[in-house]
Order: structure tokens, then C-alpha cells, then sequence
């Protein structure tokens, strides 16, 4: 299903009246459609790498009736990260973090992770998978879509499942992402998560204390995906401080080099290891045994590339970030992707 761009319906009414009932027509059938997949539950249905299920884990549509306190939005400030004949824009719901994600905002890098991404999605010509743990809004998994590649959503807070799934349904990437109401951890278990807000910095910081708590489960990756599946292009990881715990739940698929490239948020500074039960040296003692399976490990602070496990833990260990994303990656040309990406002028 094409889309319909704004700026061309206001041309098509400035011309002859048969146009628009031509473009009545249109927007009735793109409502048909989209009442279909609410009332089929067509998600429910999707297949993606050949071992995602019918389950109870998937947001159902009659969760889906979305707070419409949060503005939709069209995204192009990646635009300039590929060629200028492919278009990239995206809608996004605001929960307060596009300028974030747009690096438009002190302290933030998000900018270079997109850059990494986008250079992955396009060199990636076949339609490849990627996951997106902690997908907030879900920004990278949407552009993953609409540069022609499936995706995995997941989030723990139901306010967040509810505008991602919206957010597949208004850019039409009904076949192309699924949404799953579960994390992504080192064992089964539970975490009791407020049952409103979509914030940013969750677990890391709790907007909604007072708001009623729900269980939401989490699971290994194996949960959702085989081993004997296709490769997983990229997995993007931002779970403010439970890196680790997502790192332990997809260690058989690193082990098996079934991820091609990850991208993961480290946080040393703020002690939000520690406040999420996690010491320090399990943080550097994963990412260590990834880069053992023949991962490198580019930092995306200052660019340096590590090869040993050796020179990657003691550079987290003397950390010059407090937050920060690490690029692990079996691409053979990594050191010329970091040269175009970043160094060249």
C-alpha cells in the first residue's frame, strides 16, 4: 500500500472535481484496510525469521486505543545519513524524545547510532532482520521499515507497546514489524512496570511512581527466535542499565554469530548498574566473552576500535563516557566503515 503524502492530496483538490472523488475513493480503501488489521488482528498472524508464533505476548489490537496526548510527527533528520533518492521519513509519536533521538539535544550521541544504522540497513540489499530491545517509540525499528527490513519490538511499559504498535499501523509496516509486550533477559521472570507513560529513562527513573504497577514477563531471546533462524542484521539494545541481563538472554546467538551487528547503550556513571542488581564487573565480563566469540567492538564516543577482550574491558573499566553506545560487529571492513562514517572530512 503506497502512501498518500500530505502535499500531494492539497495538489489533487486544486484540480478537476472528478479528482476528488477519485481521492475519496483512495482514503476509503486505506480505512478499510487498516479496520482490517485492527479487527483481524493480522499481528497476530505474522511470521518474521521463520520462529515467531501465535502467542498470549503480542499486543493485542483491543489494547490498542492510543493516548492522543503524545503529537504524530514526520522524522527526516537522518534524511542526510544515505543517498538523497531515498526517502526515509518516518511518523513518530513525541513523547518528548524526537529532538533526543535527532541529537539535537546536549548530550546526546543518538545521531552517530543512526548514522551506524542506516549505513547497515542500506548495505544490507537482501530484507534482513533487526531487533529493537528497549525501543521506546520505536525510531530505529521505523526506519528500519522503511528501508525495506523486518523488525522486533520490544518494550516493557504497555504505554509504549500501544504507540509502537500505532506507530506500525500509520506508517504501514504491517508485514514488516511485530510488536511483542515482553523484555528481553537473561532468565524468565517478571518485572512489575507502571501501567502508564512511555518515558525514556525507564527503569532507570520511574516518572509514574504512584501509577497502579502491572506484571510484564521477559524472557532469553531464544523465547521468540531459533538459533537455526536467519541472521539477525542488527540489534539495537537501550535499557537504561540492564544491558547486561539482554547480553546474558542473546549470548547463544553471539556465540553462533547469528548477530551480524549489535549496538548496545552502556551506562558506567549515575550507579545505574548497581541500582538495577548488576555489578560492574558482569557488565564488562559479557561484553568481554562477546568480543571472544570474534566480535569488534567500536565505541561510538570516541571511535576506537577494540579486537581483544583484554583492551575492550579495561577501556569500559576507565570509562571517558557516562553514557555511550558500543557497535559489536563482524562486518570485515570494519576500520574503513569507521573511517567513512566518522573520521573523513
Amino acid at each position: 500500500m503506497e502512501e498518500l503524502r500530505i502535499d500531494e492530496t492539497f495538489k489533487l483538490m486544486n484540480k478537476k472535481p472528478n479528482l476528488l472523488l477519485e481521492l475519496f475513493c483512495i482514503l476509503l480503501f486505506v480505512y478499510t484496510i487498516e479496520f482490517y488489521y485492527i479487527y483481524m488482528d493480522i499481528f497476530q498472524e505474522t511470521s518474521i525469521n521463520g520462529s515467531i508464533e501465535k502467542n498470549d505476548l503480542y499486543v493485542n489490537f483491543d489494547q490498542l486505543e492510543p493516548k492522543y496526548k503524545y503529537d504524530l510527527k514526520p522524522v527526516s533528520c537522518h534524511a542526510s545519513f544515505v543517498s538523497e533518492d531515498i526517502n526515509t521519513t518516518i511518523l513518530l509519536y513525541d513523547n518528548n524524545m524526537i529532538d533526543w533521538i535527532c541529537g539535537r539535544t546536549k548530550f546526546s550521541h543518538e545521531d552517530r547510532v543512526t548514522k551506524v544504522m542506516m549505513k547497515i540497513f542500506q548495505k544490507y540489499t537482501k530484507r534482513s532482520l533487526m531487533l529493537d530491545i528497549g525501543a521506546n517509540t520505536g525510531y530505529f525499528s521505523l526506519i528500519a521499515g522503511k528501508m525495506g527490513h523486518e523488525a522486533i519490538q520490544f518494550d516493557l511499559q504497555p504505554e509504549c507497546q500501544r504507540i509502537l504498535r500505532t506507530s506500525v499501523l500509520v506508517n504501514g509496516f504491517q508485514n514488516d514489524i511485530v510488536t511483542i509486550g515482553a523484555g528481553i533477559s537473561d532468565a524468565e521472570g517478571i518485572v512489575k512496570v507502571p501501567s502508564i507513560g512511555c518515558d525514556g529513562q525507564f527503569p532507570a527513573k520511574v516518572n509514574k511512581k504512584d501509577a497502579p504497577k502491572i506484571n510484564i514477563s521477559v524472557y532469553p531471546l531464544d523465547k521468540f527466535l531459533n538459533l537455526d533462524g536467519n541472521d539477525i542484521m542488527m540489534m539495537k539494545v537501550d535499557t537504561e542499565g540492564n544491558e547486561k541481563r539482554v547480553l546474558s538472554g542473546a549470548k547463544q546467538f553471539f556465540k553462533n554469530k547469528k548477530i551480524n551487528n549489535a549496538i548496545v547503550e552502556v551506562t558506567p556513571c549515575c550507579k545505574l548498574w548497581e541500582k538495577a542488581g548488576i555489578n560492574p564487573i558482569e557488565v564488562r565480563e559479557i561484553i568481554g566473552e562477546i568480543i571472544s566469540y570474534g566480535y569488534v567492538m567500536v565505541s561510538l564516543w570516541d571511535y576506537k576500535i577494540f579486537r581483544t577482550t583484554k583492551e575492550a574491558q579495561i577501556y569500559l573499566k576507565e570509562a571517558p563516557f557516562g553514557q555511550s553506545d558500543m557497535w559489536f560487529t563482524l562486518e570485515d571492513d570494519i576500520d574503513t566503515l569507521v573511517d567513512t562514517l566518522f573520521l573523513k572530512k
